[in-house]
């Protein structure tokens, strides 16, 4: 009898091989995309909390909520997430204005818009017409 040696892949095995690396990447890029665009979002979050802070300690001590930045003692600031945040006049609302990263525009913003309730305390929605709910961390998902 004569025996061969197989002495590598087949051309099957490699396609399937190949086939399998594409189906795992078709999947991964835009869980990795969405991933990315959300820490993003949760960075400028991050930043946003000491406005909101600012604006509740403001409200807390006067009654009223701040005409500008100038009030809360901030300033607009931009990193390399966030082109500028703004804060509504008379009504705490503080904006943040993305930066074109992660799969956000330039004109994409995040709005979290206070709400006081007397024995309650502050309660802060976070909404963004603009982002897509999977670009957005989980507390501002679903929100009105």
């Amino acid at each position: 009898m004569n025996k061969r040696l197989q002495k590598g892949f087949t051309l099957i095995e490699l396609m399937i091989v190949v086939a399998i690396v594409g189906i795992l990447a078709a999947v991964a890029l835009p869980a990795y995309s969405n991933y990315t665009a959300r820490a993003y979002a949760a960075e400028a979050l991050g930043v946003a909390q000491g406005y909101k802070t600012a604006v509740i300690e403001y409200h807390s001590a006067n009654g009223v909520y701040p005409a500008n930045l100038a009030a809360i003692n901030k300033a607009t600031i931009a990193t390399e997430v966030i082109d500028n945040i703004a804060l509504g006049v008379s009504d705490g609302v503080v904006t943040v204005t993305m930066e074109a990263v992660g799969g956000f525009a330039d004109t994409d913003t995040i709005v979290l818009t206070p709400a006081f309730t007397a024995g309650a305390g502050y309660d802060w929605d976070c909404t963004s017409a603009a982002a897509d709910d999977a670009q957005l961390p989980s507390d501002c998902v679903g929100q009105p």
